[in-house]
């Protein structure tokens, strides 16, 4: 039964693809010509997992809303930030609690070096816990690192 693809599928085709252009090893692939350069852009988000016969996209869309800020959460600690922001933006949309929370990672994910960085964005996130949230477990973390992204980055005389 197809289940669509999935990465050994993905892996699998593009290995005897690349066997046209050079020689295919149990650790990987070797090319005809040494100054070849071979570049791959894949959407993990959309290749099918077999255990479970459905894509990560279609994972995270069928989570309830109480599950979307600990993906958001997950996805944060494996570097994914652009996923992380996306599954976050969906938790604050679809939630009202634990609000500082997702607003503490979401300055996390805006801090960090990635294709979603604004540090001006992660500070209003930190500033905001600090506004209305004063006796959240994420204040004390939000006041100081919305203080230091204001001095290193914003501040500069």
């Amino acid at each position: 039964m197809d289940k669509g693809l999935n990465a050994r599928i993905l892996y699998s085709e593009t290995m005897n693809i690349l066997e046209k252009f050079g020689t295919k090893t149990e650790t990987g692939y070797i090319p005809n010509n040494p100054n070849q350069k071979i570049i791959g852009i894949i959407d993990h988000g959309l290749l099918m997992r077999p255990e479970t016969g459905r894509t990560q996209k279609e994972e995270i869309e069928s989570l309830p809303v109480e599950l979307l800020l600990d993906k958001a959460q997950e996805l944060y600690e494996q570097k994914n930030y652009e996923e992380a922001k996306k599954v976050l933006d969906k938790f604050m949309l679809s939630s009202v609690s634990k609000i500082d929370e997702a607003l503490f990672l979401q300055g996390k994910i805006l801090e960090a070096k990635s294709p979603v960085q604004n540090i001006k964005g992660a500070v209003d996130s930190y500033d905001l816990i600090v506004k209305r949230y004063p006796k959240s477990k994420f204040w004390t973390q939000a006041n100081k690192r919305s203080i230091y992204l204001k001095r290193f980055y914003i501040n500069i005389n």
